[in-house]
């Protein structure tokens, strides 16, 4: 899909996991969904590590 945004932007240390999950919501929203869709699920996935909140690994 497309590239990520600055909203989409993660730490370094979140970058893995950011990766794993909008892989897995990209392709869910492209056989699903649309575009706009894809890049809501990004920036929601992004979301906690733009605001330093505690994530359950």
């Amino acid at each position: 899909m497309s590239k990520h945004s600055k909203s989409e932007s993660v730490p370094q240390q979140m970058q893995v996991k950011f990766e794993e999950i909008t892989h897995l919501t990209d392709t869910f929203c492209a056989k699903h969904l649309n575009e706009e869709y894809a890049q809501l699920c990004r920036q929601l996935t992004a979301a906690p590590g733009q605001t330093h909140l505690k994530v359950a690994h």
